[in-house]
């Protein structure tokens, strides 16, 4: 379970910033008076998501203090989104709350750090994997099985070290697949101090494990279920090109990598539009055309290339909630099974993110309003257990997400009669910002804001469809549609003179308010500013050189920097940092979750070269 909420624990950080500077954002503008219904909608998204992931991790006053901040919410919507002195006060005092509970969270977070090889868990780290492993461990990931590795003590007497591990190898190459074994088992002919590491992939659980791995005189010290990019150290280094070995492995961090996806990107952009004006040039010569044609066929392979560096296995994102739901389930009185299945897909990592997200919602549903205790679920002849099954599946060029569970289901006649409504489906209703078939609400549930949360990630950001489907007596199902095309990058939303906009974070070195005397001006009028001793050229956002615009005091200055050239833009205020949706139809717009509307992606290198 250790790696599962590690996972978990990575995607809440990541997800409670971005939601914190959300809230930060709408909390003030609706202490200034602009408390529309939209605004409080998606005040009511951030909170409810950071308190559904922290209600799976057991964090239990950061969930309290999300939803404190919720219930002056609804109070703030009962009145019309006209909210008093007294409200927006109380707001602003539970989001610091918030965001208190949050930071004592991380201080008190246990800093990971990387083992060295001989101290990884108590178990001896492995031997560098060779091609023939590489090709194993490749072949169980797309047979979607699960890695573990296995230390083990044997406690005979040295002389029996090599029978005892052969055994050991053997019942599990049985049942599992054995990747390596560490050290090797002719090694354990000349003694040693009788530990070994195993890697291996199976099907089963830690507790069929343990009952194939007992054997008389072998002590099992460690099962940890591993994440396949954790053996990333484990792999063989590439040798050099000219055939000598010791070559190492290549390591970027993840801003680089943004960086040379959006560079990938435009260079296949721009490769096509080449492509259409040599085609359309009467006088072109064969030899242009030629190098248009590789030129598009090289962007295209490195933007297959690329892309594939950004991807992880969807079906491994989904398993990582199996442990954390059956446990949420055992704190509310139930149990559940937790079934994945499909041939899986691969998406980018932030979708996948957002994803979990939305799952994490649905799943809470199932468990909170879906299933019955285990005592009614024996009176009505169900097995005691509640199922959630979730299947991912590639259809073209669609990942379809099924999850259904064998729950209680929906009585939609019930939830007509209540409404009113007898036009719309039963998912919209459902996905009404704050409604509600609860009468009374609480840290799990009730404000109606999972559904809305789910919706507004698959339609709005994803760009992909959702259905729900309920039966009374059997169960809920919700299918899921999002293009492969999907993909979410990180940016600076900023406010400027010609209006918001999106700037890629990888390109951001920092930004700070702008100081008026370190202002230059070239013999053409040109505007540098002065960055620790660098004159850098003054741009607005949308790449104007504001030669001739005044500059107010207080404006910000945005440093950015793309390989050796850097530039300072000058926006009026800096709002936050986001993941957005990015695809290539519409490429230079994007929605921000923080404004909560579409706004211009600026790609800076596009000016800065000039």
């Amino acid at each position: 379970m250790a790696v599962q909420t590690d996972k978990l624990r990575r995607m809440f950080d990541s997800d409670s910033k971005l939601m914190l500077e959300t809230l930060s954002h709408l909390v003030d503008e609706m202490s200034a008076g602009e408390s529309d219904p939209g605004k409080i909608d998606r005040a009511f998204r951030a909170a409810h998501s950071i308190k559904s992931e922290a209600g799976f991790l057991e964090l239990s006053g950061v969930a309290d203090a999300a939803h404190s901040l919720e219930e002056s919410l609804a109070t703030l919507r009962s009145g019309g989104g006209e909210g008093s002195r007294q409200v927006s006060s109380k707001l602003s005092t539970e989001l610091a709350e918030l965001s208190r509970e949050i930071s004592e969270y991380h201080a008190a977070k246990p800093i990971v750090r990387k083992a060295p090889a001989s101290d990884q868990g108590g178990v001896p780290a492995g031997e560098p994997l060779r091609v023939a492993e590489l090709g194993m461990l490749r072949e169980a990931r797309g047979r979607n099985e699960k890695l573990y590795r296995v230390g083990v003590k044997l406690t005979c007497e040295p002389a029996l070290y090599y029978p005892r591990g052969f055994l050991v190898v053997n019942n599990l190459e049985i049942e599992c697949g054995v990747i390596q074994t560490s050290p090797s088992l002719d090694s354990l002919k000349g003694g040693g101090n009788g530990e070994m590491s195993i890697l291996l992939t199976t099907t089963g659980h830690e507790t069929q494990l343990r009952r194939t791995l007992n054997v008389d005189e072998v002590e099992v010290t460690d099962i940890t279920e591993l994440a396949y990019e954790e053996v990333e150290s484990l792999v063989e280094p590439l040798p050099r090109e000219t055939g000598e070995g010791g070559g190492a492995m290549l390591r970027i961090d993840s801003k680089a990598h943004e960086e040379i996806v959006l560079f990938a990107d435009e260079i296949t952009h721009l490769a096509g539009e080449l492509s259409g004006i040599v085609g359309k040039a009467a006088a072109a010569g064969d030899e242009l055309q030629i190098v248009s044609r590789r030129l598009s066929t090289y962007a295209r392979v490195l933007k297959s290339r690329v892309d594939w560096t950004s991807r992880i296995h969807l079906l491994d994102v989904v398993r990582d909630l199996r442990d954390r739901s059956v446990a949420h389930a055992a704190r509310n009185g139930k149990r559940i099974r937790f079934v994945v299945s499909g041939s899986g897909a691969v998406v980018f990592t932030a979708v996948a993110g957002t994803l979990t997200d939305a799952l994490l919602h649905l799943i809470r549903n199932s468990i909170d309003h879906g299933f019955e205790t285990i005592q009614v679920r024996a009176k009505r002849g169900k097995p005691p257990a509640g199922t959630i099954h979730i299947s991912v599946e590639r259809m073209g060029e669609s990942i379809r997400i099924r999850l259904s569970d064998d729950g209680v289901g929906i009585d939609e006649e019930a939830l007509r009669r209540k409404t009113g409504d007898r036009e719309r489906s039963l998912l919209d209703i459902l996905a009404t910002p704050g409604f509600s078939m609860r009468s009374e609400v609480d840290q799990s549930s009730g404000r109606g804001v999972g559904l809305d949360s789910v919706v507004h990630a698959v339609r709005d950001l994803l760009s992909g469809g959702i259905e729900l489907d309920s039966e009374i007596g059997r169960g809920t199902v919700v299918n899921i549609s999002i293009p492969t095309t999907s993909r979410l990058i990180n940016v600076l939303v900023v406010d400027s003179a010609d209006g918001p906009a999106a700037l890629p974070s990888s390109l951001v070195v920092e930004h700070r308010p702008l100081n008026l005397r370190r202002f230059k001006r070239d013999s053409f009028g040109g505007r540098y500013y002065d960055f620790q001793g660098e004159s850098l050229p003054l741009l607005t956002v949308f790449g104007r050189n504001p030669a001739e615009d005044p500059l107010e005091e207080g404006s910000i200055g945005i440093i950015i920097r793309s390989g050796d050239r850097s530039a300072v833009l000058v926006c009026s205020r800096v709002l936050a940092t986001e993941a957005v949706v990015r695809d290539d139809v519409r490429r230079r717009q994007v929605f921000s979750k923080i404004l909560g509307r579409e706004v211009a992606f600026v790609f800076p290198p596009a000016y800065m070269l000039r």
